[in-house]
């Protein structure tokens, strides 16, 4: 009944506030509370200026009810079939920023004592000590309750493992204070790797910076808890994470020229943000990438990554336009396959002219052939894709994809392995 924003209508009697037509508050549980956050007490009301008042519920907390007069005449009057729970209420407090609610309320007024003049008596003997008196009860804590939002650059938030830590200055309008708020945002997929990835974050969250809401408990103008949540950083998942991983070597290939070379291997990008953990994978780095794009051939690129052999070469990115280079091994030699990302004609394969065994052995020879696929790519990429087709090397073939068929995935393949079992033949 009575959450924020909740609205009532209250009779008022002279020393009594009702809240239907048999549940009143009396008047010594009600007190005013003005914008400087004062409480004074009641000594009565004015029923005869404003019968009926309209109130706004701020918040309900340890039995204090604190309202805002919004209307003090409001149309039409009348419980009607209002219904209130009085049994948890134990002060009323009502607000109003400005005088008109002095008409409503007469305030008790403490009366100066008058100065007597003593009289001149003469003591016999000193005079009994009076009984001290009884100790005040102490002053009961002005609690509130506060939601408020507030953005966050994202270059402020901490990672840990499962949860964002930020401290950040925000203002309570209601407390009227400004307070440093440290709090967490807890999500199991966060951890500290990502804390290198926060510009690449930021692209794959629409901005730089984050929005928080926050419940906030305010006791006696001091911040006592603070319950923190934020919808983007409750939607980082291991799929955002592929997503940060993609734009981040997206934007390391932009930024090299042709003369750093057009074949990288991914640890040569993942040296700035080692402790990211992507380098440790190819295979994971692929799933991410597939995972994100979702290429009209993801099934051609995970059956080459496959075969790939990772035990002789690291899986390479190529450059212009962004491509995979895998290398795998035939009854008769090694192959270097070449099939991009985005592109959906064909696979590009060159055949070497010694055996995976003796490329395996002969280090310098493997990185020459390298160099030659590199070559190779470097006047497709300047050339055209059609030139290159017109006068191609002898150990290159081209694998078509098929799409039309109902089994195109399978002519595919079958063309890879009849290429690896049978040579160029």
């Amino acid at each position: 009944m009575f959450d924020r924003g909740t609205t009532f209508i209250v009779k008022v009697e002279e020393r009594k506030l009702f809240f239907n037509g048999r549940d009143f508050l009396p008047l010594e549980r009600v007190l005013l509370r003005r914008p400087n956050n004062q409480t004074l007490p009641v000594e009565c009301f004015a029923p005869q200026e404003f019968p009926w008042i309209k109130v706004w519920v701020d918040h309900f907390s340890d039995g204090v009810l604190d309202c805002d007069v919004v209307d003090f005449k409001p149309n039409p009057v009348g419980f009607e079939d209002q219904r209130i729970e009085l049994s948890n209420v134990r002060k009323l407090l009502l607000f109003e920023d400005n005088d008109r609610i002095l008409e409503l309320v007469k305030f008790k007024k403490i009366e100066p004592l008058a100065s007597v003049r003593k009289p001149i008596v003469r003591q016999v003997a000193p005079p009994r000590p009076l009984p001290s008196a009884p100790p005040k009860p102490p002053p009961e804590p002005v609690v509130f309750e506060e939601h408020i939002r507030f953005r966050v650059p994202l270059a402020e938030l901490r990672f840990t493992e499962g949860c964002a830590n930020v401290a950040w200055q925000v203002y309570l309008p209601m407390s009227g204070i400004q307070a440093k708020l440290g709090f967490s945002v807890e999500n199991r997929f966060l951890s500290a790797k990502l804390n290198c990835l926060k510009p690449y974050l930021a692209k794959c969250l629409g901005g730089g910076k984050i929005n928080i809401r926050a419940a906030v408990r305010v006791r006696d103008g001091t911040v006592e808890e603070v319950l923190a949540e934020s919808p983007a950083l409750a939607g980082i998942s291991p799929k955002l994470i592929g997503e940060v991983r993609y734009h981040f070597v997206k934007a390391e290939l932009s930024k090299r020229d042709d003369r750093g070379g057009r074949i990288i291997t991914l640890n040569r990008f993942f040296v700035k943000v080692k402790d990211a953990g992507f380098g440790d994978s190819d295979g994971d780095f692929l799933r991410d990438i597939l995972r994100i794009k979702q290429p009209k051939h993801s099934a051609h690129i995970e059956y080459l990554a496959g075969q790939h052999r990772a035990d002789l070469i690291r899986l390479r990115i190529v450059r212009k336009p962004f491509a995979f280079l895998c290398f795998l091994s035939g009854t008769s030699g090694g192959y270097f396959v070449w099939e991009t990302l985005d592109g959906t004609d064909a696979t590009y394969v060159w055949r070497l002219s010694k055996p995976v065994d003796h490329l395996a052995a002969h280090r310098n020879e493997f990185r020459r052939s390298l160099g030659w696929i590199e070559e190779q790519l470097g006047f497709i990429h300047a050339a055209g894709r059609n030139a290159y087709l017109r006068e191609p090397p002898d150990a290159f073939r081209r694998i078509i994809h098929d799409y039309q068929g109902e089994d195109g995935f399978g002519k595919w393949k079958g063309g890879i392995e009849q290429l690896l079992e049978h040579g160029l033949d």
